[in-house]
């Protein structure tokens, strides 16, 4: 039995495909083995697994499960796997008809009572699945309405396991359709934001020709001057998002689990602080996260007090700021993420 679920990778989703068999022969109690190389937190969801289709009235008999998820090379992470396994587990053990599984993709984390909890990335996965051909998303509410901003895309909201459950066996109406986005109309420039700011014509100049240009832009002045304010005010004075960058700009805020609730209507302004470290500004970790230059992709990354920042951090910059992505390499994989920024800088003389 197969069921098709996602992971997110970076500011992207994998999709996986979780195979479930049950082998009854020979055994004394229940045992459930994933494989497939889960991280920590999916190893953990076998508890939940169990409980959550105890908690439904699916009581798995004495046996092994196998769950394995694929591809079996690459690192799996997170929780959002949890819903495609236990939908293959119960499946597996004969509870569920498979009828409702094709072209679908499960996404969410599960609950030891059923109850379904929304997970970062369900833009990132409904835009993976589309690729597929996987037509059908169905996840929990939050997640969901990530998902119907895709068009194409037949987003299917759930609140517990059972409705997903009945969903499967062919019940119709068992869920309900993700609610439909309006119009996500992005914020046209606003040059009275200079209106603000009294006085400093040069600089004014300066951010209006960066912002006509996607110019970078170094201040430099005495503390006080204006810098900072000036440096804030280069968003509201950029071009129009297009509907591309909307959706890149949200699917990189969906991953990093900071969904603005519908499509971005403005350019991000990201201002680390000087003390932040590599891995920090260009991405990194274990699982690889995206980091400020990718956070800032499509918008404006300010680099305030910028001798004060490492000098490995700022040359780290360098190639992001000519390709407009970062390329991370580590032990088994390499992992790309966009970072396509305007920088603007301000420093003391």
């Amino acid at each position: 039995m197969r069921v098709l679920g996602a992971c997110l990778v970076g500011s992207e989703a994998e999709l996986v495909t979780v195979e479930a068999r049950f082998d009854r022969r020979d055994r004394e109690k229940t045992e459930v083995v994933v494989t497939g190389l889960p991280d920590a937190v999916i190893r953990e969801s076998r508890g939940r697994l169990v409980c959550a289709l105890e908690a439904n009235g699916m009581h798995l008999p004495c046996g092994r499960l196998f769950l394995n998820l694929v591809p079996a090379a690459r690192p799996k992470s997170g929780g959002g796997l949890d819903l495609a396994m236990v939908l293959g587990a119960a499946v597996a053990a004969g509870h569920v008809e498979a009828k409702g599984l094709e072209r679908t993709i499960f996404l969410g984390e599960v609950g030891i009572d059923g109850t379904l909890h929304a997970v970062p990335g369900g833009l990132a996965a409904a835009l993976a699945a589309k690729k597929q051909g996987v037509d059908c998303f169905v996840a929990p509410r939050e997640t969901s309405a990530e998902a119907a901003w895709i068009p194409g895309v037949r987003a299917l909201a759930a609140g517990r396991l059972e409705d997903v459950v009945a969903h499967v066996a062919g019940v119709e109406g068992a869920l309900s359709a993700a609610a439909q986005p309006g119009e996500s109309a992005d914020q046209p420039p606003d040059p009275s934001v200079l209106d603000e700011v009294r006085g400093q014509a040069l600089g004014k100049l300066a951010l209006a020709a960066a912002a006509a240009g996607g110019h970078g832009l170094l201040f430099v002045g005495p503390p006080g001057a204006g810098k900072s304010m000036l440096a804030r005010r280069l968003g509201a004075l950029c071009p129009r998002l297009t509907v591309d960058e909307q959706l890149e700009i949200t699917r990189v805020l969906s991953a990093a689990g900071r969904w603005p609730g519908g499509l971005a209507r403005a350019r991000p302004f990201r201002a680390p602080h000087h003390t932040v470290s590599y891995a920090g500004l260009v991405g990194g970790g274990a699982p690889p996260s995206p980091g400020e230059i990718t956070l800032a992709h499509c918008g404006v990354l300010f680099l305030d007090e910028l001798p004060e920042f490492r000098r490995e951090v700022l040359e780290a910059l360098r190639q992001p700021i000519e390709t407009g992505t970062i390329l991370l390499s580590r032990a088994g994989r390499q992992l790309e993420l966009p970072a396509r920024f305007q920088l603007v800088a301000a420093m003391n003389p």
